[in-house]
């Protein structure tokens, strides 16, 4: 991850709750010239013809009468397919009478966690570096944060990451940037770089990266 320090912009969707930006768009794209484009589009449709082809080929029910062949092999395939159907019908419900009992998984509210996310970054960032800096979060990076809480076996470990990581780095941005009420701070991902180090507890990086 990384913070990123721009003039204020309107490219980004506000939340009414909390007056945190959450941006819709990718952090970065990859540009992909109009005649690669075109050859990237051709070469695909081939393979995809090619498996197409290959798939209709493997579909072909091995019961129908092939004039090439006797017909004793031609029963001999299809009884040999109704004994392997016969098979795994027989594995199957072996296997279901060996079920000792049910486990059900509640279901898990990431919407209200995001909610929960944006509003916590929004109170560390308006007490280290003020209220009237904007704020905006990447889409990348909420489902990051979204996937650490979700795995961590830590209570609280995600708050304790607001707290002394991201409120660091706030508190980093606010000296080097010198912010202003026209500043907007952007949490974002880092495109093709590896986590060195993880926060205690958290699947998350022990340390941010400015701009």
């Amino acid at each position: 991850m990384q913070i990123l320090v721009s003039s204020a912009s309107d490219d980004a969707c506000k939340s009414s709750d909390t007056g945190v930006k959450v941006t819709t768009v990718k952090e970065a794209s990859t540009y992909t010239p109009a005649n690669k484009r075109k050859l990237i589009d051709v070469v695909e449709l081939s393979e995809l013809e090619k498996t197409d082809t290959q798939e209709r080929e493997h579909k072909v029910p091995r019961s129908c009468l092939d004039l090439n062949f006797p017909v004793e092999e031609a029963d001999e395939d299809e009884s040999r397919s109704e004994s392997l159907s016969e098979s795994s019908e027989s594995w199957l419900e072996e296997l279901f009478s060996q079920v000792s009992k049910k486990i059900h998984f509640k279901p898990f509210d990431f919407d209200g966690l995001a909610n929960e996310i944006v509003k916590e970054i929004s109170l560390q960032c308006q007490r280290t570096v003020g209220t009237e800096v904007a704020l905006e979060i990447g889409e990348e990076v909420m489902v990051q944060m979204l996937a650490a809480a979700w795995f961590s076996d830590k209570k609280g470990a995600l708050e304790d990451w607001v707290a002394e990581v991201l409120g660091r780095s706030f508190a980093e941005a606010g000296q080097k940037y010198n912010l202003s009420p026209q500043s907007v701070v952007k949490l974002v991902a880092c495109e093709g770089t590896v986590v060195k180090e993880q926060a205690p507890g958290i699947r998350l990086p022990a340390r941010i990266n400015l701009n």
